[in-house]
């Protein structure tokens, strides 16, 4: 019997997981010939428990893959590669990270990490003012070091993307 599989089998499930891990989306998936539909995806997914789980990790990898891909899209990217399509892309991609993996890259990720950044500042300052302005202890120093290049760093991020805005 030739056709689209829409029995269950370990190795079938392992695929569509492996693939999502890949980047792919399910829609991508299921057009292959070789795959079931979506349909029969999401019925596997609301029947059988251990594949549920196992798609629900596949998932969350997707997210790092994609995130990974977010640094390698512009690194790959050639002179007259069209920059809006690249940006485009990276954000799509951004973006669906964070709803599959919303602690890690989603908005309230990106919020803590202000929150972190903003308490470690202050702590920064609070140090220094103690000190007269002068860090004595090798963790301090680290600290200023630290602070100093997350500042610098978060400069240069702000030119690069008021200069490409201007563009």
């Amino acid at each position: 019997m030739a056709g689209r599989p829409s029995k269950y089998t370990d190795e079938l499930a392992e695929e569509i997981c492996l693939l999502l891990v890949e980047g792919k989306s399910l829609p991508e998936i299921c057009t292959a010939t070789d795959m079931p539909g979506p349909a029969t995806v999401y019925r596997w997914l609301a029947q059988n428990d251990a594949f549920r789980e196992r798609y629900r990790l596949a998932r969350e990898f997707q997210a790092d893959t994609m995130a990974d891909m977010v640094v390698a899209i512009p690194m790959m990217a050639k002179p007259g590669d069209n920059v809006a399509l690249i940006r485009a892309q990276m954000d799509a991609m951004k973006w669906r990270a964070g709803k599959l993996r919303p602690v890690k890259y989603g908005e309230a990720a990106l919020m803590r990490d202000r929150v972190e950044r903003d308490a470690e500042r202050e702590m920064l300052n609070v140090t220094l003012e103690e000190n007269n302005n002068v860090p004595t202890d090798p963790k301090q120093i680290a600290r200023v070091i630290n602070y100093m290049n997350m500042t610098a760093l978060a400069k240069l991020k702000q030119q690069r993307e008021e200069e490409n805005g201007e563009r």
